[in-house]
């Protein structure tokens, strides 16, 4: 999907932020959305009377599907149909989908409105997301998928997003917003199912062993919902480890307490608490989250040694969230040692993030099925290099290649046409951080 200027620009800003800034009451269930069917306006007439003007949502539509992928060969990955690996069963967890905004003042994230697909299919599945429209004119819209399916969104798990900002009409829909989570297949033995131990960012050591045991306190209005204390490492990757609890009512919030197993000797971690405020089933970035206190303050990290230890506070709410990037940005050049202005009249470079290699000569509009591209008329191009930034997903594998398109004619990868990559195969690991230095240098070898 190709992002405009404008958006790619918000994107940017959005590809390191920290989730906060949340508003409103979330959804619950799969009917998800933060945003009730129609909102109210005042306005003052001049005899004093107040009257009320109804605003109504803005609707967002679309699907949310998995892609399977193993890896193959020469850093290839190759896809994978359902039939083939899982026949009719769906062994992942829930998908959570968002609608957000970024402050491009503080970097913050706003969440909108989310809909959580408890239950996906190996089909696909429809989501609905409901927008007020004096909150914002436009949003973007990701898709976060549980693959252990540990109930946690974890940091590293699969993201697909939305290319281009979507519009917010008042008392209308925006159809077709589809998303493609590519994912790859389970380990052998499948994932954690939704239990305690090891999450999917778990360490695997098989022990030693330590407990860490303390209480948790939900200072807010509790209205029923499990939660998890969740280990993380302090760059803010994980779980590694949690733990369920179920709190107990209180006058002023809740109560639980927990005894979270680990490897011993993790060193330095983070040890935070998660509250499934809207009982959707899944923890993520709207839900209330907290952290180790000592004294009401952070207390975090925590030192993970050889023997247990006792008397953690985790309160509830504290602080932000783990970050899960939506995005991440991908920065380099395109070289070509002859120089741009030596290229025939009407040549155009195109450089693109794609979910596969193509192997073969394949149109423009098949960078439609990828990430991300760009087009440069080489005219325009002064010198021998160029640069390009490309946006993708976290947590996902990228192909980045160049094509020179030098007849104009929209048909890349042909005979005689010039290609680069990053590496020999163009497969970058885009991780949940923005990377910069890819960069390629044109060849006369055509990929087959």
């Amino acid at each position: 999907m190709r992002l405009s200027t404008t958006s790619l620009i918000a994107v940017i800003l959005s590809a390191g932020c920290q989730f906060g800034g949340h508003d409103g009451d979330e959804g619950e269930g799969e009917t998800g959305g933060s945003i009730d069917s129609g909102t109210t306006d005042s306005d003052t007439t001049d005899s004093g009377e107040t009257d009320t003007v109804d605003r109504l949502a803005g609707t967002i539509n679309g699907t949310v599907s998995v892609q399977l992928y193993v890896e193959a060969a020469d850093e290839l990955t190759e896809e994978v149909s359902w039939a083939d690996a899982y026949g009719d069963q769906y062994p992942f967890g829930a998908i959570f989908v968002a609608a957000y905004t970024v402050d491009e003042t503080t970097n913050l994230t706003t969440y909108h409105a989310e809909y959580v697909i408890s239950a996906p299919s190996t089909t696909g599945d429809a989501y609905s997301l409901q927008i007020d429209p004096d909150d914002t004119e436009t949003v973007y819209v990701y898709a976060a998928l549980d693959w252990w399916p540990d109930g946690v969104l974890g940091t590293n798990e699969p993201v697909g997003l939305h290319g281009d900002l979507v519009a917010v009409i008042e008392g209308g829909e925006t159809n077709d917003v589809d998303i493609v989570i590519n994912a790859p297949l389970l380990p052998e033995g499948g994932g954690s199912g939704g239990g305690d131990g090891t999450g999917g960012g778990g360490d695997g050591s098989g022990g030693p062993y330590i407990t860490l045991d303390g209480d948790v306190t939900i200072d807010q209005a509790y209205s029923g919902g499990d939660g998890k204390v969740l280990l993380y490492d302090t760059s803010g990757n994980g779980p590694t480890y949690m733990k369920s609890f179920t709190p107990t009512a209180t006058e002023d919030g809740a109560v639980a307490s927990f005894s979270l197993s680990v490897a011993a000797n993790l060193g330095e971690q983070r040890l935070l608490g998660a509250w499934d405020e809207n009982q959707n089933g899944l923890l993520e970035p709207t839900d209330v989250w907290g952290a180790y206190v000592v004294a009401g303050e952070n207390a975090n990290p925590i030192t993970v040694g050889s023997v247990s230890t006792s008397g953690y506070t985790v309160l509830l709410p504290y602080g932000l969230p783990p970050t899960l990037n939506p995005f991440v940005r991908l920065e380099g050049s395109v070289s070509y040692p002859e120089g741009f202005a030596s290229l025939p009249a009407g040549a155009v470079m195109y450089v693109a993030a794609m979910r596969t290699r193509p192997s073969l000569d394949f149109g423009v509009a098949d960078f439609g099925r990828g990430y991300d591209w760009q087009s440069f008329v080489c005219a325009d191009l002064p010198g021998t290099a160029t640069d390009y930034l490309l946006v993708t997903p976290s947590n996902a594998v990228a192909y980045i290649w160049a094509y020179l398109d030098l007849d104009g004619d929209g048909i890349l990868n042909e005979p005689g046409e010039p290609s680069g990559s990053v590496g020999r195969s163009g497969r970058v690991a885009t991780g949940s951080v923005n990377a910069t230095g890819l960069d390629m240098v044109f060849s006369d070898i055509v990929v087959e």
